[in-house]
């Protein structure tokens, strides 16, 4: 369990996506191997960001899931899925962890440390809880374009096969989203 609660701690940190519910635990450790540090060359616009996470009057919704050699899709069942403002910085970060910043899964795996990892990034995202079906929902989002961010649990066994799946998206009315890696 201890094991689980640090894979879920070093995915919160590589992302930086609002796992509020897991800074109890403190940041990750420096002894993780792995762990890559990344200078970004973008500001953080907290301006920016607050606009996109205030009040709007469109709906987000979609499932995100991924699929593997076996086939079969797998969902995001009870895991969170973060609403980040598009902003430059967000996009410098999502270019390093995911090596496109318009869409793309990666494995859990790889620990980045962004430099510099502004609080605020965190705080000025939105999240919600997948269903055990794999579908989320953003209610009041305003117009501008965002990333949704999905963890996706797979477990064969006791070996992860899971990560991240992420796709850019323009909210201009209520929007209707499935991704799938």
């Amino acid at each position: 369990m201890k094991d689980l609660a640090l894979l879920a701690l070093s995915l919160c940190a590589a992302l930086s996506v609002g796992c509020s519910h897991m800074a109890q635990y403190g940041p990750v450790p420096l002894y993780i191997s792995g762990v890559t540090n990344v200078d970004l060359a973008q500001p953080f616009d907290a301006d920016e960001a607050r606009r996109l996470v205030g009040q709007g009057s469109h709906s987000l919704s979609g499932t995100a899931a991924m699929k593997l050699v076996d086939g079969k899709n797998y969902f995001c069942s009870n895991t969170y899925v973060f609403l980040i403002p598009a902003t430059a910085y967000a996009a410098e970060r999502m270019q390093h962890l995911f090596g496109d910043p318009t869409g793309g899964f990666r494995r859990s795996e790889r620990v980045l440390r962004f430099r510099p990892d502004t609080p605020e990034y965190v705080h000025l995202q939105r999240s919600t809880l997948c269903s055990p079906t794999g579908s989320f929902k953003f209610d009041g989002v305003p117009a501008g374009d965002f990333y949704v961010v999905a963890l996706v649990d797979v477990f064969i066994g006791s070996q992860n096969h899971g990560g991240q799946v992420m796709q850019r998206v323009q909210v201009s009315k209520d929007t209707a989203l499935s991704i799938l890696f």
